[in-house]
């Protein structure tokens, strides 16, 4: 990658706009570790073998929309933009939520490179996370992507991750001393706490004398629309938590929001 490359690709990663795309194509010089490019768009689960790559590999960047013609590569542009969405559906069977990703339309009416003009362009961008390392497939498809299998980014292509890339992996994650167990057990606690309250009524039904001084339950239901054998109010229950299910979890989000604000400042 020669420096005006490299100086576009992360001006781009960093702040992906229109001018900074525009530089992106204007001096690219050919493909990298974490820099793709593809005529039109790979089936679903080739794109979700790239993505799970890019994710395991520092993050990366696919254009769709350009040529590879030899050493050189030609901006040609788009006939039909895909469908982020459809995308979206696909490419989730294959990966996990944990991967980041955003894919961005770009269309140049004008432009002062004038090989992109009246031309459209998709870009995947993959970001990285640290503690989600590694990302591994979901499910197979043929021999597109491999079911139970970690994908990197080696030269200018997507391969399986070998043994010695795998440890690498492992112990980037294991620095960063996270565990997604913590979540899995705070959602079990949270659906264990709401089953909890749901056993309580929150209110109770008291049933008050009529008008014949009588207080029998059983009549009270028979003529529930007469006076005369009392009626029936809902009154809290003075057995309900005090604090009901909502108003502890408001109560957690404020906190957590406080220990965050302790962190940063």
């Amino acid at each position: 990658m020669n420096k005006e490359q490299n100086e576009s690709f992360a001006r781009f990663f960093e702040n992906p706009s229109r001018e900074s795309f525009r530089d992106l194509l204007q001096y690219n010089s050919g493909e990298e570790d974490y820099l793709d490019f593809k005529r039109e768009w790979p089936d679903i689960p080739k794109l979700a073998k790239h993505i799970l790559a890019f994710s395991n590999s520092g993050g990366g960047v696919l254009v769709v929309g350009v040529e590879e013609s030899g050493n050189h590569f030609n901006s040609i542009g788009l006939s039909e933009k895909k469908d982020k969405v459809e995308i979206e559906n696909g490419v989730r069977g294959f990966i996990g939520s944990e991967a980041d990703y955003v894919i961005l339309d770009f269309a140049y009416e004008a432009s002062e490179y004038q090989k992109i003009i009246g031309k459209v362009f998709q870009v995947l961008i993959v970001n990285y996370n640290e503690i989600y390392l590694p990302l591994v497939s979901k499910k197979a498809s043929g021999n597109n992507i491999k079911s139970n299998t970690i994908y990197v980014r080696r030269g200018t292509s997507t391969q399986e991750a070998s043994y010695e890339e795998i440890q690498k992996l492992l112990n980037i994650r294991i620095k960063t001393q996270y565990s997604t167990a913590s979540e899995l057990e705070l959602e079990e606690h949270l659906a264990q706490l709401k089953i909890l309250y749901s056993q309580i009524d929150k209110t109770v039904a008291i049933h008050t004398p009529g008008t014949l001084g009588i207080n029998l339950e059983a009549l009270s239901k028979a003529f529930s629309g007469s006076s005369l054998f009392g009626s029936k109010v809902l009154k809290d229950n003075p057995n309900y938590p005090k604090e009901d299910y909502e108003e502890f979890i408001l109560r957690m989000i404020n906190l957590k929001k406080e220990r965050i604000e302790k962190e940063i400042t």
